[in-house]
């Protein structure tokens, strides 16, 4: 049985600030609107602690909020038919953590993803919730930057060292050789997932002004993409803004000084958290054993051409970063308890919330 204590309209539905206490023992604290959660509110699931404070709309999250998932995950930003949607900044338990856009709890769009275990960090474009469109790899030395397809390179792209050489070259995704001395598979099992690998081949090197100038678009273009995602604090507004001050008392001559400022409104429930983090700009270096040695191959021209060669791509481009920062346990729990709304507005509606 749901149990409410809080503002009633006419109609003897909930409108205005009130708590309800659900039957699979889930709280909700904060405003409704004809017997929906509708306004500023906190929901916690008892079952595995989970806890979202933001703005709802009709019964479902939407705008600005804030969830923290069981594990320890966290998302900040903006919500749409309670789904990420817009800007946002996701903190997965593994520690990296997502700057950038959302849609339908996908990334999508244009965001920044950083790898604190690889010391990296990518920035460019997202579909699907991977890396797709134009993006680059920064490390602290060295960056590569091209096309990416299904979160893996694809395409032609170059790697940046240093602020005076470019290698070009393509990268082509092709499938892994099948390990001869894997055991035979039973034929009713289905069939393994083919594993994808992206292989370098270097076209040319820029040298001198010819990589200047095109270090200093590409540096300007990773700019733009950082400014881009920037969000501010997913703190959130008090609900109601605080009452104007009152006019101050005409000063006699025995008294000076005024009226004190007036405080403030507090965020309910305790939930701000910090902004997302301001992206950094492109470094500079090479890589160990994917790229050409600097000193080898610049002869002091303004451009020079390198063999072609095929490669295994550098370890940092594969296995390490593919899928490497999703989380399948921090899921939305399940709320199907909840009981249905009746004509009395007397109880909770079923909170509905899916599965990520």
């Amino acid at each position: 049985m749901v149990t409410y204590e809080g503002e009633r309209n006419e109609a003897k539905q909930r409108h205005g600030y009130g708590v309800a206490h659900l039957p699979n023992g889930d709280i909700y604290r904060g405003f409704y609107r004809e017997g929906k959660r509708h306004g500023r509110g906190h929901y916690r699931f008892k079952k595995n602690g989970s806890r979202y404070t933001g703005e709802w709309q009709d019964g479902k999250k939407h705008g600005r909020g804030v969830f923290v998932y069981p594990d320890g995950t966290k998302y900040e930003g903006y919500w749409e038919d309670d789904m990420r949607t817009g800007q946002g900044t996701y903190y997965f338990a593994n520690g990296n953590k997502y700057v950038g856009e959302w849609h339908d709890d996908m990334r999508q769009g244009i965001g920044i993803c950083f790898y604190p275990a690889l010391n990296c960090k990518y920035v460019g474009e997202w579909e699907n919730d991977r890396r797709h469109g134009k993006g680059a790899l920064v490390h602290q030395d060295h960056r590569y930057e091209g096309q990416w397809k299904d979160d893996l390179p694809d395409g032609p792209g170059c790697y940046v060292f240093g602020d005076s050489l470019v290698q070009e070259g393509v990268y082509t995704v092709r499938q892994q050789p099948v390990d001869e001395d894997e055991p035979p598979r039973s034929t009713e099992d289905e069939e393994p997932p083919a594993t994808l690998v992206p292989v370098w081949r270097a076209d040319r090197v820029l040298a001198g002004d010819a990589a200047i100038n095109r270090i200093q678009h590409s540096l300007l273009e990773l700019g733009r993409v950082a400014s881009h995602v920037s969000i501010g604090s997913a703190v959130l507004p008090p609900e109601k803004p605080p009452p104007p001050p009152p006019p101050p008392p005409a000063e006699s001559p025995a008294e000076g000084g005024g009226d004190a400022p007036p405080e403030g409104g507090q965020v309910a429930d305790g939930e701000g958290t910090a902004a997302g983090e301001e992206a950094a700009g492109a470094t500079e270096g090479a890589e160990e054993g994917a790229e050409p040695d600097p000193e080898a191959d610049q002869v002091g021209g303004d451009e020079t051409e390198l063999e072609a060669a095929d490669g295994e791509p550098p370890q940092d481009l594969t296995m390490e970063l593919r899928d490497g920062e999703r989380d399948e346990t921090g899921e939305e729990p399940e709320t199907g308890e909840g009981e249905q709304e009746t004509g009395d507005g007397d109880t909770e509606p079923g909170d509905g919330e899916q599965p990520e």
